[in-house]
């Protein structure tokens, strides 16, 4: 110990290769030491580690130990090429002792070179021979796995957390073949899957199922051992149900985890919905009726919802009536949550959650008008509303706001124009006269151009989608790197500016909310029921008010130069056609069109 906190010491012994010498002792001796059996009557570790430590080579294990967690870890040695070899030798000394867990002594030791690999793994992830680094892993989780007795767990924890750090550290481009050269997968997956559906330490199935998501990410299900993993999936929704039950949190979060991995692969959600899934995902323990959820179960939550979308975007038609029978019962929750943001946003990241499910429910609206269409008119209110404050939001967005928080307005910004514009009548539809009968329900859109106080209910109109455009570009011109005009110091100061994506969701928003009044607009024009002095208003507000917009980014466009420059004035007709031909606004050109036929007929 005095020799490891001299600098000047540890050169000495690594130039003399002490490190690799006595390494190297331990993992040939470890396995010739001779031990009494353990007691069966033993059945805590903690009485066993309260036993005398009388064994030289026991005392000798630890004080290595400690001496190679200071040297190596705590001082930070940089020779990764010692620190790879020095971890190769442990693992092996590990494997030569977990043959004999059923020694007192050697048990002991075998926990303390579990924890020690662990350590030196959890910072030394870079090893030359990761393949076999997995398999001796795997082979040791086997023999202590096949251990009689209830204390194998001391060793299987640690090495596990080894073997999840290996996995973790391996890089994404080779972590697929490196798993594969280990020859160990199936052995791996089958280990796992039955350390999960087994009774267990709670610490013992989280990482079981962290490990396991880790191997389902990497090798995906065309391997022929995925059929082992759908083999436990029925059990394995029964023992979250026990766990969510008993508010066992820790050991549902990991379920529910692996449960989401699972739902990415068409086979996994398959059987995920065959288990009845669909039960555990309605439990009301899983959120309550105040907005504020401790944040355990908060998270409980957002697994749930995010595993109902995972479903629906990977099973599609076959999950879509289960899909919207979990958001009808849970649709009080989403309407408080969505609505909340009116006067705060603090609940933010839920509400963007929502705006997801919904957008990938609003696909399958014949489902949804037959299944749930109360709640269908209700989102049509929350779009109406939420819409223009998320734009006022964004546009009045300072440098305290936190950027993973505008994030996320923005994306639930996109999530509610997409699914106007699923809504709606698709516009080749329209002109070639043939609608499906999901949209000869009425106008989605109120006939009102005025623009409502922020805040107040009511269902979408033209005044709200033509208001929220105007905002979107102010909020465009504010964050365009490439405009050429000085910005001001609040400019300056905003942090949009350091997202770069928020461009095109900007741009995103701008064309599908086009979309939808260029939609909504053609179906009234073109419906024989409608009063010829309202087509007539119609044509006259919605036109000035698009040809404003327009002009308005056509304008932003020429200044800020991500488009070349135009000789032309604004109100040049050729002017903005020529703008509008580029690729990025080539939807534009088709609102400039439509303006123009609005306007002259």
């Amino acid at each position: 110990a005095v020799v490891s906190t001299q600098s000047t010491g540890v050169t000495q012994l690594q130039e003399r290769d002490c490190f690799l010498y006595w390494t190297k002792v331990l993992k040939r001796i470890c396995s010739s030491v001779e031990d009494i059996p353990i007691s069966h009557t033993m059945v805590s570790e903690d009485l066993l580690f309260m036993l005398p430590l009388s064994e030289a080579y026991l005392s000798f294990v630890r004080a290595w130990r400690s001496f190679l967690v200071v040297t190596l870890v705590v001082r930070d040695n940089s020779d990764d090429k010692l620190k790879d070899q020095i971890t190769f030798h442990i693992a092996g000394a590990l494997y030569n002792q977990t043959a004999k867990l059923d020694k007192r002594v050697t048990l002991k030791a075998s926990a303390e070179f579990a924890s020690l690999l662990t350590i030196l793994l959890k910072r030394h992830k870079s090893s030359s021979d990761q393949p076999v680094l997995i398999k001796v892993c795997v082979q040791v989780l086997e023999t202590a796995s096949k251990s009689p007795h209830d204390l194998n767990h001391i060793v299987i924890i640690p090495v596990l957390a080894s073997l999840l750090n290996v996995l973790q550290g391996l890089d994404p481009q080779s972590k697929k073949q490196v798993l594969k050269d280990s020859g160990s997968t199936n052995e791996l997956v089958m280990l796992l899957c039955n350390q999960i559906t087994s009774v267990n330490p709670n610490q013992l199935i989280a990482l079981s199922c962290a490990t396991l998501s880790q191997v389902i990410e990497t090798m995906g299900s065309e391997e022929n051992w995925f059929t082992t993993i759908k083999a436990i999936i029925p059990g394995l929704v029964r023992l979250t149900e026990e766990n969510v039950l008993n508010n066992t949190h820790e050991v549902s979060e990991a379920l529910l985890s692996l449960m989401l991995c699972l739902t990415n692969y068409r086979e996994g959600a398959a059987a995920l919905q065959w288990s009845n899934i669909q039960r555990l995902l309605c439990f009301a323990q899983f959120y309550s009726d105040k907005l504020e959820n401790p944040a355990q179960l908060q998270r409980l939550w957002f697994l749930v919802v995010q595993i109902v979308i995972n479903m629906l975007q990977t099973l599609e038609m076959k999950f879509a009536e289960d899909a919207i029978l979990f958001a009808s019962i849970r649709h009080d929750r989403f309407m408080s949550i969505i609505g909340s943001i009116r006067t705060d946003f603090s609940h933010v990241g839920e509400a963007e959650l929502f705006s997801r499910l919904l957008y990938s429910v609003a696909s399958y609206l014949d489902t949804w008008h037959l299944k749930a269409a109360h709640c269908l008119s209700d989102v049509g209110t929350i779009l109406g509303t939420t819409i223009p404050i998320i734009t006022q939001y964004l546009m009045t967005t300072s440098a305290t706001t936190k950027d993973e928080e505008i994030s996320k307005v923005l994306a639930m910004l996109c999530n509610f124009s997409a699914m106007l514009r699923i809504m709606t009548p698709g516009i080749l539809d329209l002109l070639k006269e043939k609608l499906s009968e999901k949209y000869t329900r009425g106008p989605l859109l109120a006939l009102s151009f005025t623009t409502p106080p922020l805040g107040s209910e009511g269902p979408p109109s033209y005044g709200i989608l033509t208001g929220s455009m105007r905002g979107l570009l102010i909020l465009l011109q504010k964050i365009d790197p490439c405009r050429s005009t000085t910005p001001t110091k609040s400019d300056s100061s905003s942090k949009s500016e350091d997202l770069p994506g928020q461009k095109s969701q900007i741009m995103f928003a701008l064309e599908n909310i086009l979309y939808v009044l260029i939609s909504q607009a053609q179906q009234m024009i073109m419906d024989n029921n409608v009063n010829p002095a309202e087509i007539y208003h119609l044509r006259r507000e919605l036109g000035m008010e698009l040809k404003s917009i327009l002009e308005g980014v056509n304008r932003h466009h020429r200044r800020g130069g991500s488009s070349p420059r135009l000789d032309r004035t604004l109100s040049s007709s050729s002017s903005m056609a020529n703008m509008l031909e580029q690729s990025h606004l080539g939807f534009f050109k088709l609102g400039y069109n439509f303006v123009n036929n609005l306007l002259q007929t």
